[in-house]
């Protein structure tokens, strides 16, 4: 059967995946995209699932910068009023936009991973994906907020591009959206 045609946020995020594959599983999935589609799907879902949170959370902020980029712009800009920033579970995606706003506003590490970690506590057992969009991938591999997804990640970020910072100027996000947000949280 074809492989589905994935949006392209997924295709990016899923070749950010194959992209970190060891040599070999790499060579593997490069046949199996040829001639099979489903097991090469499978494949990168079962990756995934090795590479745990700082994969699936790495490779988000690697395949999406754009997305990264206005989420964090409109979560600065609070001249309109408050700003809610939510995703499906409310602990990936939610958490990277909510580390990084942290970080910009000078938070330390201990800081955010603190406040990230209460994901676990609020989600309890239920914080896989709602709909089928990966159904393939293991979620509970992937179940709660652990203190080292975000502590991995943002280690990740320092290795990747040399400081958070710089991942932050990298989606466009420099010193003229901190400024926005350090003055909107003194008005707010």
């Amino acid at each position: 059967a074809p492989r589905a045609r994935r949006t392209s946020h997924a295709q990016a995020f899923f070749e950010e995946v194959e992209a970190r594959m060891p040599a070999g599983r790499k060579a593997k999935a490069m046949i199996l995209r040829g001639f099979s589609g489903k097991a090469y799907d499978q494949m990168l879902y079962d990756e995934l699932t090795h590479g745990g949170h700082e994969l699936l959370y790495t490779a988000m902020l690697q395949s999406a910068p754009e997305a990264f980029r206005t989420s964090l712009s409109v979560a600065a800009d609070r001249s309109s009023g408050s700003v809610l920033i939510q995703c499906a579970k409310g602990k990936d995606r939610t958490g990277l936009i909510a580390a990084l706003l942290q970080h910009a506003a000078g938070d330390d590490e201990a800081q955010i991973a603190d406040a990230y970690s209460i994901s676990e506590v609020q989600l309890g057992a239920d914080d896989g994906p709602s709909g089928s969009a990966a159904a393939g991938v293991d979620w509970s591999k992937l179940r709660g907020s652990p203190r080292e997804a975000v502590v991995g990640t943002l280690g990740w970020l320092r290795r990747e591009y040399g400081a958070i910072d710089r991942y932050l100027q990298h989606v466009g996000c420099g010193e003229d959206w901190r400024r926005v947000l350090l003055e909107s949280a003194r008005r707010n």
